[in-house]
């Protein structure tokens, strides 16, 4: 695993809500779980909520503050996805309550049974928590249902306290005429938001990074800068760069990830940053072209085979990466009776490359090889992983240079097939 190659015991990156990893130096996200852990454990709230842009923490926030509550004092529901009717809403919370399935159908029966749990865990010493996580996707509808829930109190404690977790739509369904009764129910109300400046992104990374065995000079001070640029702040974006960065680093053997690494591999994919932000991860060919810097020996630039790429889009009977539209097209009939088995889609991404590039692919060592096909790698994902992909990069990444690397592996069979 790519991890291992630096001396870690453990992905440290992964965009996982992982308790383990959790940094409590996040000033805004730190104030949250503070905030909603005494609201569940000390006040008498029955409404808790954690408002925040995309990727910044909520759903690791709300599994800190599941992580800290006693399974003994607390009766626990999770609700990852409600986009449900409310009644399958109420009949997923019963049914994680009282682990099982519950097929009642009907309100009411539904509420008698909410009811009866509540006390049943009263009497018990209990307290009913209910996490629901990317609320914003709940309906007013929904939301109301949620106050008739809270409305089951006894007249000493509130025996539920509901933890809203959402994007900023969520807030201002809360806030609009139509929920302000549930509006006034709010005991806790938190914003999160992203890390503030290189500084918080450098400690942040390091933390990740010892926690999982790494060391901090894995980056120089100028790549902690360089994430902070492309991702300002935002978490999601921090571990997705740097996840990258550790892949291409361990693909090109390289001992230290700069801010020109950095820079190549934030240009990989482009991604919306949140709407507080109003910008996005871009790329360009300067930065791509800076990948060829982390090689110690010449090799073709993310330039040339752009270049190489537009010369082929040129030609109307050609394929191209340049358009992800198109088919690619076979190679010719001779070369594909000598290779049956190649991948015609990445036979026609070689033959896209310019000339003074193929001619040298026979003479190639395995590492220039493997190096010259995580840049081509880079160039099809530039021009064809669409923006609103849930894929991870780095998957999609390393499954494109594997096939581009055995058919360029394959070419150099001598006497096989014509590369000038």
């Amino acid at each position: 695993m790519y991890y291992q190659y630096w001396g870690m015991k453990r992905a440290p990156f992964d965009n996982v809500p992982d308790p383990d990893l959790y940094w409590s130096q996040n000033s805004s996200l730190e104030d949250a779980v503070s905030e909603i852990l005494f609201a569940i454990e000390e006040g008498n709230d029955c409404l808790a909520v954690m408002i925040g842009d995309i990727g910044t923490g909520k759903t690791l926030g709300l599994r800190v503050i599941l992580n800290e509550l006693n399974p003994e004092k607390y009766r626990i529901a999770f609700i990852t996805n409600p986009d449900l009717s409310p009644v399958q809403l109420m009949r997923e919370i019963v049914g994680q309550l009282e682990n099982k399935k519950i097929v009642t159908r009907f309100k009411d029966q539904l509420m008698e049974e909410f009811n009866a749990i509540l006390f049943n865990c009263a009497n018990q010493g209990q307290k009913v928590v209910i996490f629901i996580d990317e609320a914003n996707v709940m309906s007013t509808e929904q939301l109301n249902q949620i106050r008739l829930m809270t409305n089951l109190q006894d007249d000493r404690q509130n025996m539920v306290i509901f933890v809203l977790a959402g994007q900023k739509e969520l807030g201002k369904k809360l806030e609009s005429k139509n929920l302000e009764n549930l509006y006034q129910r709010i005991g806790v109300y938190c914003r999160i938001r992203g890390l503030e400046g290189p500084e918080a992104v450098k400690n942040y990374l390091t933390h990740r990074l010892q926690v999982c065995g790494g060391s901090p000079a894995i980056f120089t001070q100028q790549a902690y800068a360089a994430i902070w640029e492309h991702s300002q702040g935002v978490p999601r974006l921090i571990n997705k760069i740097a996840k990258l960065c550790l892949k291409a680093g361990e693909t090109n053997q390289v001992r230290q990830i700069g801010a020109e690494m950095v820079d190549a591999v934030a240009s990989m994919f482009e991604r919306e940053k949140s709407s507080s932000q109003g910008s996005s991860l871009l790329m360009s060919e300067e930065d791509a072209e800076s990948c060829s810097k982390v090689e110690d020996q010449p090799l073709p630039t993310m330039t040339d085979l752009a270049e190489g790429r537009e010369q082929q889009a040129a030609t109307p009977d050609s394929a191209s990466c340049a358009h992800p539209s198109a088919q690619p097209q076979p190679p010719s009939p001779e070369s594909a009776a000598l290779y049956p088995n190649l991948d015609p889609e990445m036979m026609s991404l070689i033959q896209a490359l310019p000339s003074h590039i193929r001619s040298q692919l026979k003479v190639m060592e395995d590492k220039q090889l493997n190096s010259l096909a995580g840049k081509m790698a880079i160039q099809c994902i530039q021009e064809r992983f669409p923006k609103n992909s849930t894929e991870d990069p780095v998957v999609v990444w390393d499954s494109i240079k594997s096939r581009i690397y055995s058919a360029l592996k394959s070419l150099q069979e001598p006497n096989r097939y014509c590369l000038a």
